[in-house]
């Protein structure tokens, strides 16, 4: 959410003559009133498109990038992302790591249609990950992984704002640090699932697994999904490992496109699902094509929670 532009104040109303304070004759109490103003710091935080270094990264076929860097300067100041967006040559995937905090944003490498969208329609985190360069210039790794078998030449970025607080005056100063103080203690995370669903054959059925690890919580909020060849069409059917709750009635399978979306059209949850630590969430996925086998890429996007002092199970 972008800061107002415009703010209401309560100020004191002073005598326009002797600027003097005027008190109400009645309670003997200073009197106020509503003033409207151009926020001031909404002049130290601009809009911030990150790229990586290079902006272009041409992908071998089959092949991978390597490590290729996303840096975020200490100068002028903190990073807060809010979208995803990508333009390709062919289908990618892609995992991000963050150097700095040395936190993983996936638990694998995920398909950019999940994930990313255009300027017209971004994907939208449903958590922004914030980067704090305080101590010093911050870093991003990501890798590109082709999945077309062709040479895949891949421009990614991640749009958010800057908080230019170095030149900000201390009273904004407070206000930014107020603002994103604690912002670190839960960060975006991508769960896919935790082995491939490669070559599905038509027809055919495959069980699936989601599984988070013992050191956090994540709450889901996006459901995503994409598929080589692009748009086959499959249905899956989820259930929680432990407790055995159904997301649907059991036994009924539910098609892709009205539990999945993608990065352009992610389909949003109404109640946000949390996995607690070292939870699974299993099922099958079946492919409906009656011709061609396939590949499935399945995305559950969300936050990935740590309070260890104050949250247990």
């Amino acid at each position: 959410m972008s800061l107002p532009a415009l703010i209401r104040k309560t100020v004191p109303k002073v005598n326009p003559q002797s600027g003097k304070q005027i008190y109400d004759p009645a309670t003997q109490k200073p009197v106020t009133q509503q003033v409207i103003y151009v926020n001031p710091a909404k002049r130290y935080v601009t809009p911030y498109w990150l790229t990586t270094d290079p902006d272009r990264v041409v992908v071998p076929g089959n092949g991978n990038s390597g490590k290729i860097p996303m840096k975020i300067d200490q100068f002028p100041g903190h990073f807060e992302m809010f979208y995803f967006l990508a333009m390709s040559e062919g289908p990618f995937a892609f995992k991000i790591y963050d150097e700095g905090n040395r936190v993983q944003l996936s638990n694998r490498a995920v398909h950019a249609n999940t994930v990313t969208g255009n300027a017209r329609q971004p994907f939208i985190l449903p958590e922004t990950y914030f980067i704090n360069v305080a101590r010093g210039s911050h870093t991003l790794t990501v890798v590109f992984y082709d999945l077309s078998g062709q040479e895949n030449t891949i421009q990614f970025v991640a749009v958010g704002r800057r908080f230019n607080y170095k030149e900000a005056p201390t009273d904004i100063f407070k206000d930014f640090f107020e603002y994103y103080g604690d912002m670190e203690r839960s960060n975006l995370f991508m769960l896919t699932t935790t082995e491939p669903i490669a070559s599905l054959a038509a027809g055919a059925s495959v069980d699936l697994e989601f599984r988070v690890t013992s050191d956090s919580f994540f709450e889901v909020m996006k459901l995503t999904a994409a598929s080589y060849p692009e748009n086959v069409n499959f249905e899956t059917e989820l259930a929680e490992m432990g407790s055995g709750r159904r997301f649907a009635p059991e036994g009924a399978f539910v098609d892709g496109s009205l539990q999945w979306g993608n990065g352009n059209f992610p389909h949003i949850l109404p109640e946000s699902y949390l996995f607690e630590r070292d939870y699974r969430i299993t099922g099958q996925i079946t492919n409906l094509d009656a011709q061609q086998e396939a590949d499935f890429y399945l995305t559950m996007t969300g936050r990935r929670i740590k309070y260890p002092e104050q949250i247990s199970r």
